[in-house]
């Protein structure tokens, strides 16, 4: 919800990609707008036959991406710095402790990618740190595991597997 060009353009690149130069500004201006309308839609919690824009905001909460994929519990969070310390010294007493490992990525900012079908309820928002994001929080999963490898001596996974031939 900006109306910032630079940071609008993906938005605007992904619907004029190849296109001329006045094109580009063309859906500036339209995505500008849109911005606006939806500013002044949610804010007088105004009723279309879309959708209930009093709603929208909470919806879009709901419809975020938070689950665990691949029995691996994934969370974007917001806070202060005085929070994100707290929490980074939790985690690692609890990796200290083996009780956990974990990745860290910290930013200023989120990226979200949204599939809109109607705005009703039926929209999906993936939210991403920015700079990397759940990419550098992986890396830095990794490179945890690796040193609590290497610290207790366990082995990883999948030198632990024993495979055996097959025809």
């Amino acid at each position: 919800m900006t109306l910032d060009s630079r940071l609008l353009a993906d938005e605007v690149g992904i619907h004029t990609a190849g296109a001329a130069r006045w094109a580009r500004w063309l859906r500036l201006m339209k995505t500008r707008l849109t911005v606006l309308l939806g500013k002044l839609l949610m804010r007088l919690g105004i009723h279309t036959q879309e959708t209930d824009w009093s709603r929208y905001k909470a919806t879009l909460v709901g419809n975020s991406d938070v689950r665990k994929f691949a029995d691996v519990y994934r969370q974007i969070l917001a806070g202060n710095p005085e929070q994100r310390l707290a929490l980074d010294a939790w985690l690692q007493e609890q990796f200290r402790r083996g009780r956990l490992l974990y990745g860290l990525h910290v930013t200023d900012r989120a990226h979200m990618t949204c599939l809109v079908f109607d705005y009703a309820g039926r929209h999906l928002h993936f939210i991403d740190g920015a700079d990397g994001g759940l990419f550098l929080a992986a890396k830095a999963f990794k490179a945890r595991a690796t040193q609590y490898i290497n610290r207790s001596g366990a082995q990883a996974p999948e030198q632990q597997m024993n495979y055996r031939d097959t025809v």
